[in-house]
């Protein structure tokens, strides 16, 4: 994020300060923008601190709780999977493509969704397998 943040800086210093500027830095910019987006979705799913909505389901039963978030993360694990496999197909499609000035793959932008849908997904794998078994996971525990 501080790359980012200086590499824009310096952009935004050249551009209005000496009426130039670096092309690059635009295509730069987006693309670590858009990694850094799916790098901080895993994250923010790794610590929960994702947005949730749960005023209905606190109001079930804990047996129903149970089969809610059952059928969430099943959902959520099915979703992740699509993801993983549109942005496969994109990145292939797009992986010839070479952006105008930087000439790097289009794909490369894509290829961000890869690896955080798979890691996502293994997290609800692992997150469906401890409530089948009832294994309870670290912040159950209190560690």
């Amino acid at each position: 994020m501080a790359i980012l943040s200086c590499i824009i800086f310096i952009n935004i210093i050249l551009r209005y300060g000496f009426h130039t500027s670096i092309l690059s830095i635009d295509e730069l910019s987006r693309l670590l923008f858009v990694w850094l987006t799916f790098i901080g979705a895993i994250v923010a799913y790794m610590d929960n601190s994702h947005v949730q909505v749960t005023f209905l389901v606190e109001k079930l039963s804990p047996a129903n709780q149970q089969r809610v978030s059952l059928l969430t993360h099943t959902l959520i694990l099915l979703m992740w999977l699509g993801l993983a496999w549109g942005a496969i197909e994109k990145t292939a499609q797009d992986w010839s493509n070479l952006s105008p000035i930087l000439g790097v793959p289009i794909g490369l932008m894509y290829a961000a969704a890869i690896p955080t849908s798979l890691i996502i997904a293994l997290l609800e794998l692992r997150h469906l397998y401890r409530q089948f078994t009832n294994t309870p996971s670290r912040n159950q525990q209190g560690a």
